[in-house]
């Protein structure tokens, strides 16, 4: 008899991610997350804007829910209401209306006390202090039994989720079965489960790269720091692409340079640096062994399949230490040119 895998629910995602920690999930209170400062990352709103106008038809008349957003995220350093809430409700909000959004859904995790879910159905797009707020009965971790109605609720799912529970986001998300436009760190989708997903095709990039962030701190007489990070990031989705991937091509200077590029196997060309990515193809090799940062230039969606790393890969190859003048390299992509454009 042929027995059939059940598909994990939110609350099976949840109650694992409690047992782990020795805790029932239907009956403690979820305790504040403790978030890596480098966590602490937020979104500029030129980023999201350049993001989210290329995906204005996947929105009309959808709920988007907000998990890890609100409008008093950085109340600790600003009091303008602009300044101080996340972006991601700012753009929504202020574009509510040319969006054509039919819901918009924020909550956030807080540090102590509970966290609200603020809620905007139109009027004054440009006044984002406009919404109707709920008190939770926890601080909004999206984790929280509590607030599966939200994920239940939405059509997409947008955030920045902190980069240091993204594997519980990941899984959460995944257990709901809705559309998401999320940004994760460039080097998370080659963890095996990341990886697995691409191949599957649960998933795919945006068509933008975020690189930069901002963080904030007071010096010692309390005036506010600006610090501005580069943290390299892919905006993983499942909405529909209806654009080609925007490829970020970087020219060689100077004098052309000798290739960087050797056979690993009678079918494989391991390649050192991005920089020499477009010379090589001309060797047309079965498959290639890549930089992690060359995601920037592949269009995965139309041109080139990804197979895994060298490490763990469908095709199950073994490479072993990869070396470039001398020195182990960081773990490569496994692609092939996909024969056909269309499938």
């Amino acid at each position: 008899m042929e027995i059939t895998k059940k598909k994990k629910t939110l609350m099976d995602i949840t109650n694992e991610w409690f047992k782990a920690q020795n805790k029932p999930a239907d009956k403690v209170k979820l305790e504040q997350a403790k978030v890596k400062r480098a966590d602490e990352f937020y979104t500029p709103y030129e980023l999201i804007e350049k993001e989210m106008e290329l995906h204005q038809e996947s929105f009309e008349n959808k709920t988007l829910y907000l998990p890890a957003d609100d409008l008093y995220l950085l109340e600790e350093y600003f009091d303008d209401p602009e300044s101080r809430a996340s972006q991601f409700w700012v753009y929504f909000h202020k574009n509510f209306k040319r969006l054509k959004l039919k819901k918009l859904i924020a909550t956030s995790m807080k540090r102590s006390g509970n966290a609200f879910a603020y809620i905007y159905q139109g009027g004054d797009d440009n006044n984002i202090e406009e919404y109707e707020k709920e008190e939770l009965n926890n601080n909004g971790d999206f984790r929280n039994l509590d607030n599966f109605k939200f994920f239940e609720q939405a059509d997409i799912i947008v955030t920045n989720p902190p980069f240091s529970i993204f594997k519980d986001f990941w899984k959460i998300i995944q257990a709901s079965g809705k559309q998401f436009l999320i940004l994760g760190g460039l080097l998370t989708f080659a963890n095996v489960l990341f990886m697995k997903d691409l191949i599957d095709k649960k998933y795919h990039f945006g068509y933008t790269e975020p690189h930069y962030f901002y963080d904030y701190n007071k010096d010692e007489f309390g005036n506010v720091k600006t610090i501005k990070s580069t943290v390299p990031t892919l905006w993983y989705t499942n909405l529909p692409k209806k654009h080609g991937r925007a490829v970020l091509q970087r020219k060689l200077d100077g004098e052309k340079q000798e290739y960087k590029w050797h056979y690993v196997d009678a079918e494989t060309i391991h390649i050192s640096s991005s920089k020499y990515w477009s010379d090589v193809q001309e060797l047309k090799a079965k498959y290639y062994l890549v930089p992690i940062t060359l995601i920037f230039k592949l269009d995965i969606d139309n041109e080139w399949d990804i197979l895994g790393t060298d490490e763990n890969n469908i095709l199950n190859k073994k490479f072993g230490e990869i070396r470039v003048n001398g020195k182990e390299v960081f773990r490569r992509l496994l692609i092939r040119k996909r024969e056909n454009k269309n499938e």
